[in-house]
């Protein structure tokens, strides 16, 4: 009989990635929509069952017998006998693959002071590997988080009717545990009516892209977007019509601008859209774009009559003497006021005589770390079963990554920040299709098209999970070049976010030591050094270039 914690045998999770991640990710929400503590064992229990492809299973814990069991009820007494042998060992998922039914243990605290032994049967030769079994941790995880939040918020309704300072805590309490849930974070970053992000959060993000562009001299553009005489929906046809009429104005703005923009609930009829890496022009041809477009729309607001809306744009270009996000907010906010009285339907710039005018009286406005590491590692095993060719290149691209951070003296949290934007920097790779990534001959123009779509790709299935709001530019603009030549978007020199930038040489030097990668047959870690050294300047940031080089000397030696 052989117990270990690593197996050889052949995984059983569906190795189509994004079947994969779509499991998992259905996994993780019914266990979060276990409506009490008592249930959460059995989510628990199926969802694993169901992922990983077991013919049996069990949860036990010595005290409380067994917690959770198949739904026919069926717990065949030799994985009760395996339960009550693995409960108090814990620690990682062990695995028996010796002759019979092998099986997978997995002991872990399903809340404070009740400890529980998860056990699974499979079809003989067929135990997931080590790798696999990741998942089930942290489906473990998710599981003890969630029946610790059902537990708090019981709590919560009992304190309440204690003293004030204990009901205080136990919210204090009961919001720390519900900030482990993603959509918990999304619901509490998502306005209810529009789905757009929240006022809140859009001051956060702006004020953020207010000081990235400061720091790296990028552009950055904004604009606020009224919807013209909204009042007169509300008092004409019910609130009713104003709301449909709010949700198709928020599903436009969203539909028209890129992965990397934000749009906004900035308050009652009014949107905020924001726009890195955008000039005035560029912004302004887009609200043009967007003013014309919610124009030519119709909305039945009874079965006899539909209406038409306009909007009035204000907007802004971040300026020398912008110090803060309020002073763009304030020249948008007058732009505003000047598109306003200047007849609506119109898009205004915070510039020219009707602008200056108004400026002239004045305006008035103004997760646990753990489960972030282990979704973003979830990621990255799921591309690597995909295409085996890439196994271990987006975690040799996230340490380089890291160390250029530490490197340019960043600290810590900017360090882990560059190291899990490496891990995911290919997520987008899933979405490829299987008959471009193993071609065998060289692709083609339209072969090479769907591989450039894979950064949107990427940024596609990241931005649903706030968790990773803070790494999707790095991500959408690492395959930029910094003479312009590069893709999604051509962005040129500076222009190009910074941690693209580091990632960009991270992701070609690796490809180019790995063999069977991207390049057919690895090169030596001299040639590959050489090779970064060459495109200086062409493709790489020369200055990111010296610092890399100098990683490379401090952490191995050169080969030829």
């Amino acid at each position: 009989m052989t117990i270990s914690g690593e197996n050889q045998q052949t995984a059983i999770v569906p190795q189509d990635a994004s079947v994969a991640f779509q499991a998992l990710s259905g996994a993780f929400k019914a266990i979060g929509d276990a409506g009490s503590q008592e249930l959460v064992p059995q989510s628990l229990l199926l969802q694993a069952m169901a992922l990983l492809g077991a013919v049996g299973g069990v949860i036990f814990d010595r005290r409380a017998g067994v917690r959770a069991k198949p739904v026919d009820g069926v717990v065949p007494e030799r994985l009760m006998a395996d339960a009550r042998a693995w409960e108090g060992l814990a620690g990682d998922p062990r695995s028996y693959d010796g002759p019979g039914e092998p099986w997978v243990a997995l002991h872990f605290p399903l809340r404070q002071g009740e400890e529980v032994a998860i056990i699974m049967q499979f079809p003989v030769g067929q135990v997931p590997s080590q790798e696999r079994l990741s998942a089930l941790s942290l489906m473990a995880s998710h599981a003890q988080a969630r029946s610790m939040y059902l537990a708090a918020t019981q709590q919560m309704e009992v304190a309440k009717l204690e003293a004030k300072s204990a009901h205080e805590q136990q919210v204090e309490m009961a919001l720390r545990l519900y900030d482990l849930y993603e959509e918990a974070q999304n619901q509490a970053i998502t306005d209810g009516l529009t789905g757009l992000a929240t006022h809140d959060f859009f001051q956060q993000r702006l004020a953020q892209e207010v000081r990235e562009s400061f720091r790296y001299n990028r552009p950055l553009t904004f604009m606020i977007f009224d919807l013209d005489h909204f009042k007169n929906i509300n008092d004409t046809y019910g609130h009713q019509a104003g709301d449909l009429v709010l949700k198709g104005a928020a599903a436009l703005l969203q539909e028209k601008v890129r992965a990397s923009d934000l749009v906004a609930r900035y308050g009652g009829e009014e949107f905020a859209v924001i726009l890195p890496h955008t000039t005035e022009d560029d912004g302004y041809a887009l609200a043009e774009r967007l003013r014309k477009d919610l124009e030519a729309m119709e909305w039945p607001v009874s079965s006899e009559r539909n209406i038409r809306v306009t909007a009035s744009i204000g907007l802004a270009s971040r300026g020398e003497n912008d110090g803060s996000s309020k002073d763009l907010i304030k020249r948008a906010d007058v732009a505003l006021y000047a598109a306003k009285n200047g007849g609506r339907n119109r898009v205004m710039r915070a510039a020219g005589p009707a602008v200056e005018a108004v400026s002239a009286i004045g305006s008035v406005r103004q997760g646990s770390q753990e489960m972030f590491y282990g979704l973003a590692r979830a990621f990255s095993a799921a591309i690597e079963a995909r295409i085996p060719m890439m196994a271990g290149h987006s975690e040799a691209t996230g340490e380089f990554a890291r160390r250029m951070g530490a490197a340019m003296g960043l600290a810590e949290d900017k360090q882990e920040a560059l190291y899990i934007a490496g891990l995911l920097h290919d997520v987008g790779m899933m979405g490829v299709p299987e008959s471009v990534i193993f071609k065998p001959t060289s692709l083609d123009d339209t072969d090479w098209g769907k591989m450039k779509d894979h950064p949107a790709a990427g940024v596609g299935i990241l931005a649903r999970f706030s968790t990773f709001s803070g790494l999707l530019e790095a991500v959408l603009y690492h395959h930029e070049r910094y003479d312009g030549k590069g893709y999604p978007e051509g962005l040129k020199g500076n222009g190009i976010p910074m941690g693209a930038r580091i990632l960009a040489i991270c992701d070609s030097y690796d490809a180019m030591i790995r063999g069977d990668y991207a390049y057919g047959v690895g090169i030596a870690p001299g040639a590959a050094r050489a090779e970064v050294e060459r495109c200086s300047g062409s493709q790489f940031d020369p200055e990111l270039v010296k610092l890399f080089l100098g990683v490379l000397s401090e952490t191995a030696p050169v080969e030829a």
